[in-house]
């Protein structure tokens, strides 16, 4: 039996519209960024939950395929751990948010530090060292300084993907000053924003 990732890929292909449905998966993606942007820290507590989903579903798929090669068995597991995982992360939710935030913030990181010749200069290895740092001091920080913390990521993150995402998707070629220049002045509005919102 092929696997979940084969049997995806072959109803792609057979739908004969796989670049509609991947403009429209980026479209959403945009649309949850902006969310994030804006709405990141109210929204913390279901981002936790759908993170802890995902979480789920990747580690059942996992263990599903070490014990199976039936697509029902994987499909089993997946939505087991997805339902597993999520129900933990929602009652365990500071804890959560703290390595959701870390594990966001590494992966934001180990994307922007290739973009910097002093950062890329040093190799692969000094980027994964400082990505895994600033993850984890993320995660701690998230734990000292909730609130702050949580605006400060979701609106750099949102910002950043929604720019990035919206680039690709539109083929737009704008110059990296200007590139730079919307992902702050997005990401500045949105935390403006949240701090108004969230002050108590």
């Amino acid at each position: 039996m092929p696997s979940i990732l084969t049997w995806l890929s072959s109803l792609l292909r057979a739908s004969g519209n796989a670049a509609l449905i991947r403009d429209i998966l980026c479209a959403a993606g945009i649309a949850a960024a902006v969310l994030n942007v804006f709405f990141g820290y109210r929204l913390a507590r279901f981002w936790s939950v759908v993170f802890g989903a995902a979480v789920g579903a990747a580690a059942g798929y996992a263990v599903g395929g070490l014990f199976s090669t039936s697509l029902a068995v994987e499909i089993g597991a997946l939505i087991a751990g997805a339902v597993i995982v999520a129900l933990l992360f929602r009652r365990f939710f500071r804890f959560a948010v703290c390595v959701m935030l870390g594990v966001c913030t590494y992966l934001l990181m180990s994307e922007l530090l290739p973009q910097w010749p002093a950062a890329a200069a040093y190799g692969p290895s000094f980027i994964l060292a400082v990505s895994v740092a600033a993850g984890i001091a993320a995660a701690i920080l998230t734990r000292i300084a909730w609130k702050v913390i949580i605006i400060l990521c979701t609106a750099a993150g949102g910002s950043y993907t929604t720019v990035s995402t919206a680039v690709s998707l539109f083929s737009l070629h704008p110059s990296l000053n200007l590139y730079r220049g919307i992902i702050l002045g997005l990401a500045a509005a949105g935390m403006l924003v949240q701090f108004i919102r969230n002050r108590r």
